[in-house]
């Protein structure tokens, strides 16, 4: 009995190029080889110009131009949602996103993942190769969704969190960002006011040589002096700051000593506080709600947090957990957790609704922190504007007393 030969293994190659039109066209295709890839582009009329494995990875300076943020991940898990929900096979739902995708960096990854699923993988440990777009919480719920047959509901679960976080995210940044622009235009503007409008009033000054006011002889010292150091300023600030992240990332006192700062500020804290805790309920929920052990939940919930100090409290919890203690007791030795999250989780447990009840407490705290920063930049705003006024209209006077102190001894 003749026995056929096994068929080749395909891989997966992505491919641009142009069809008989003349119209720029890309796509995936499997095929044994490279040569019989192309070779099966040109039967359909394609001209290929460029072709290569889903699996070779990018050269760097691609890697760079194509690094993919959470919002473009977001969108990718929310289509592979929808798509699976319809019906679509994994595969053939990864395939779709890899032809439609405008973001060339989301159109590799996603071949990259037909190719890996293609080769045997589960799709939890093709996600597990990509740990730099795919998170611990990502593959921890892929693979209870693929063991529990619920995949397409996780994805749900998991797109809503990430557009959720975005949200949270996107608000810390404009409450943070804001006033650090609205400073940094203040010292560009001072420094320009000093290093060229004030030399020209130097100028017009020693030729009247009459004596100045003392705001005057102040400013045009601090003129003469940024002109001549200026160059010192700038190293000590860049290295100053390139030490301090520096020592961010790698010195944890420091790390822990900067959170407990910003939790600790005046308008600042309270939203950072809020974020945390709005991030920290979510994680939370959508773990219980997916069948997650509780201390793995903790472990990710912490992760999740932008604040290092909540990271540290989860870690607690979760030694609390183990040792017996239940959620609501461990999170109310905390003083970092608020007690309305505290009594929200107890009332969870005790109606074995717990997830949702941490979903509640997540809206909750998120459109308690979007509140927080809708009252404070009304308040920023016209401080920081009254600060560069004040700066301004300051040196501005002070260069010009000299000329009103000439209208007084001229005036009758």
């Amino acid at each position: 009995m003749k026995i056929d030969p096994p068929d080749p293994p395909k891989n997966v190659y992505l491919w641009r190029g142009e069809d008989a039109f003349g119209q720029a066209c890309r796509g995936t295709l499997q095929s044994p080889d490279a040569d019989m890839a192309t070779q099966a582009l040109q039967q359909q009329g394609v001209t290929v110009t460029a072709l290569r494995l889903a699996s070779e990875p990018l050269p760097m300076a691609h890697r760079l131009q194509k690094g993919l943020c959470k919002k473009v991940i977001a969108h990718f898990t929310h289509h592979l949602a929808l798509l699976l929900e319809a019906g679509i096979p994994i595969l053939n739902a990864l395939t779709v996103l890899t032809q439609e995708s405008e973001n060339r960096g989301l159109a590799a990854l996603a071949a990259a993942l037909t190719q890996e699923i293609s080769n045997g993988a589960s799709l939890s440990e093709a996600f597990a190769k990509h740990p730099k777009y795919f998170n611990d919480l990502y593959r921890n719920l892929i693979w209870t969704g693929e063991s529990t047959g619920n995949l397409e509901g996780i994805l749900s679960r998991l797109a809503v969190s990430q557009q959720r976080s975005l949200a949270l995210r996107a608000s810390l940044k404009k409450a943070s960002m804001h006033p650090l622009i609205m400073m940094f235009v203040t010292l560009v503007i001072a420094a320009i006011l000093l290093t060229q409008v004030v030399p020209e009033f130097e100028q017009m000054f020693s030729q009247q040589q009459q004596s100045l006011p003392g705001p005057t002889r102040w400013v045009l010292a601090a003129s003469r002096h940024i002109q001549h150091t200026w160059l010192i300023y700038a190293s000590i600030m860049a290295l100053g700051l390139g030490a301090g992240i520096l020592g961010y990332r790698r010195i944890v006192a420091l790390k822990q000593f900067m959170h407990r700062l910003v939790l600790a500020a005046p308008i600042i804290g309270p939203i950072v506080r809020d974020i945390c805790q709005a991030e920290f309920a979510l994680t939370l929920s959508i773990t219980q709600a997916s069948g997650l052990p509780m201390a793995t939940g903790l472990s990710l919930a912490g992760k999740s947090c932008p604040n290092f100090i909540f990271g540290e409290a989860a870690t607690n919890m979760q030694r609390d957990i183990e040792s017996g203690l239940a959620l609501s007791v461990a999170m109310g030795s905390k003083s970092c957790v608020s007690k309305l999250l505290v009594m929200m989780t107890a009332i969870g447990e005790e109606t074995g609704c717990l997830d949702k009840m941490l979903e509640q407490a997540a809206d909750h705290y998120a459109a308690q922190a979007h509140g927080r920063i809708e009252r404070a930049l009304p308040l920023i705003e016209p401080a920081m504007m009254l600060c560069l006024g004040s700066m301004i209209g300051g040196l501005i006077i002070a260069l010009y007393l000299p000329m009103f102190q000439m209208g007084t001894l001229f005036s009758p």
